[in-house]
């Protein structure tokens, strides 16, 4: 087993550490830029600047059979995600997107059972039926807490897209690599969602547009997406996507507490025991699985 060393450690910490930052800059910007052109500047540049440092990732040509598998992980990976996963965040609050995406194991964990055969022990039921309470409570507390079911249920729907990707992208990632798949997975996803955002991006009064709220749109495109990535891929490169995964477990409790402490959102108590909840059933189904399923990195 590769162990973890100081650069690694650092770099998955900050790696979450920006993805819950980026949960309230998120609903920040939200309140002066329409969703949809906010993600459709963040997609652009990011899929840039990944397309060109795919070029000097030494790595398979695309195979004509495979071509298609691309643009179907591409529409359900990052086109269908990213339109839940903005028009959700933007109904509900940072702290409910936050915990619902972190559900992504235990769908993940589902999905293998259900339609490649993946075996699991009795722990992993257990986990997911821990995790389901969890959820339950989350959601319960949600309109109380400036919260929304319907956009609740869309991250929850964000989750499953994504966490189908994982699952379906699985022998794509071994013939080609992490980084390669999610570079042209996500331009391609990118291409899918302009139609509908390039025309919200167009139609914006650019000098209304407090900077503040630009100045957010670059954080999460500069370090959410080509920072946070960039130290992922370094971590995955070190001590393999399995171990590295395991961070990912701590980024609903930090978006909850930044969310709490810096935009103020509320914290009820029903909500942090279907946090704490749903983070048990997360644990209980880790360390259920009979073979783990290295995980597609996500975009946020």
């Amino acid at each position: 087993m590769v162990k973890h060393t100081a650069s690694v450690d650092a770099a998955l910490i900050g790696t979450v550490l920006i993805w819950a930052v980026n949960f309230s800059v998120v609903k920040l910007v939200l309140a002066d830029l329409d969703p949809f052109a906010f993600n459709s500047v963040r997609l652009i540049g990011a899929s840039v600047v990944f397309l060109a440092l795919a070029r000097f990732v030494p790595g398979p040509r695309i195979r004509p059979e495979d071509r298609l598998r691309f643009v179907g992980l591409a529409l359900v990976g990052h086109t269908g995600y990213q339109l839940l996963f903005i028009t959700g965040i933007d109904e509900t609050t940072a702290s409910n997107s936050a915990i619902l995406l972190g559900l992504t194991p235990v769908f993940v964990a589902i999905l293998s059972a259900v339609f490649i055969g993946e075996r699991s022990s009795h722990r992993v039921w257990v986990g997911i039926a821990v995790s389901v309470l969890g959820v339950y409570l989350v959601l319960h507390d949600s309109a109380r807490l400036g919260g929304s079911s319907h956009g609740d249920w869309l991250t929850l729907a964000a989750t499953l897209c994504w966490s189908t990707y994982t699952v379906a992208g699985q022998p794509v990632v071994a013939r080609y690599g992490l980084f390669k798949t999610n570079a042209y997975t996500m331009a391609l996803g990118t291409l899918a969602f302009l139609p509908i955002g390039l025309p919200a991006l167009l139609s914006v009064p650019h000098d209304s547009v407090p900077a503040i709220a630009w100045l957010g749109t670059v954080y999460s495109f500069v370090f959410a997406l080509v920072v946070a990535y960039s130290c992922w891929y370094f971590a995955v490169s070190r001590i393999g996507p399995t171990q590295t995964a395991v961070y990912s477990n701590l980024l609903p409790v930090a978006a909850l507490a930044i969310a709490h402490f810096w935009i103020g959102e509320p914290v009820g108590t029903i909500q942090l025991i279907g946090a704490f909840t749903i983070l048990v059933g997360i644990y209980t189904v880790r360390q259920g699985r009979m073979r783990s399923l290295d995980p597609v990195l996500g975009s946020r």
